[in-house]
């Protein structure tokens, strides 16, 4: 259910790439902008393993990068968003970042998301998670219409309080 006291939510991704002309998609906001040359770098750090060699040579050639806005909040509304970006991917990008979440996926993996009809597959394409020693949260959930949570206690704590 979207939370509907902070008012529309709007996923943001970045789709970097080699397009011969600007990319059109209907219904969508799509910003396009020049190669960034620490693009590699940074989504080398974002990718949490999901990008390899290839993937970030693949990023590393792009021209242009394309920043897609989209009305999110429903597991509808997202993937409609999903489907957006296959059709980017198809037609020559190279990558995602769910912005919010500042997770980045690769090609091949955002493609077999978008052929996944499970609800779960959306999870995997925009929330991403982050953990410390003594925190685990979420990222990204709001594209879905839920709030992040944050856990700051162990199992075993939770279980040994008095």
């Amino acid at each position: 259910m979207a939370d509907t006291a902070r008012g529309p939510i709007d996923i943001v991704l970045e789709i970097p790439g080699r397009w011969d002309a600007r990319p059109e998609v209907a219904g969508v906001s799509i910003a396009v902008g020049p190669r960034d040359s620490g693009l590699r770098a940074r989504y080398e750090r974002l990718n949490e393993g999901q990008l390899g060699d290839a993937d970030l040579a693949a990023v590393d050639d792009h021209t242009s990068i394309v920043r897609v806005r989209a009305g999110g909040g429903s597991v509808a509304a997202t993937r409609a968003v999903v489907d957006v970006a296959a059709r980017l991917l198809e037609t020559g990008g190279s990558a995602v970042n769910v912005v919010a979440a500042e997770l980045v996926q690769g090609r091949r993996f955002w493609l077999e998301i978008a052929q996944r009809p499970w609800h779960d597959a959306l999870v995997h394409a925009f929330v991403g998670i982050r953990a410390t020693e003594s925190t685990a949260a979420s990222r990204g959930m709001q594209a879905l219409g839920m709030r992040d949570a944050e856990l700051t206690r162990a199992r075993g704590e939770l279980l040994d309080a008095t």
